[in-house]
């Protein structure tokens, strides 16, 4: 970088460039141009991923994991799991509902065994449930009903009625709890 001579200083503040000297990639009003009007060729941006050692890592184990996953989808005989590695000898899993991962462990044995004929090397399977946004949530359980007034009446007859003490205080929390819920009398 040269210094900054007396020149330099006397021209300071720059002139503004006539629209004629503009670059294409200048900014013109609110609309900025880029030096290329047509955006590049897809084939040149993975031909130069394709030369990249770890894309070329990245994509041989995103295509073996695509592969495992149809396989899966193929042995499974219920929906919904998803592949996210197999490391080790370890196949990991997730799935949307904790129901889901309860079932799979009565049949893990076996979809192990089906994959090792399809020749994939799986010693255990790690399966954990993942919500995600993909998925709604199941709504809430409608409130219960609360227990009628004549049947409330019935249970504390009950337990005057009643010999066994635990029986008598059982029916008292009931109807207590009831009661102090629903507003009952």
């Amino acid at each position: 970088m040269r210094p900054c001579s007396a020149d330099d200083a006397a021209a300071w503040p720059p002139r503004p460039m006539d629209k004629r000297m503009r670059r294409p990639h200048e900014k013109i009003g609110a609309m900025t141009r880029a030096p290329f009007s047509r955006p590049p060729n897809a084939r040149v941006v993975f031909d130069w991923l394709g030369q990249q050692p770890i894309a070329q890592r990245l994509a041989v184990q995103a295509s073996r994991l695509a592969e495992l996953q149809r396989d899966l989808d193929a042995c499974a005989p219920i929906q919904g799991l998803t592949v996210c590695g197999l490391d080790n000898g370890v196949l990991a899993l997730t799935t949307p509902h904790a129901g889901t991962a309860a079932k799979f462990r009565q049949f893990e044995r076996t979809l192990g065994q089906k994959l090792a004929m399809r020749g994939w090397r799986v010693e255990r399977i790690r399966i954990r449930p993942q919500p995600s946004a993909l998925h709604e949530p199941l709504p809430p359980p409608p409130p219960k009903a609360p227990v009628p007034a004549a049947a409330l009446a019935a249970f504390e007859q009950l337990g005057h009625d009643s010999g066994s003490e635990a029986l008598r205080a059982a029916l008292a929390r009931l109807v207590g709890n009831q009661r102090r819920r629903h507003g009952h009398d």
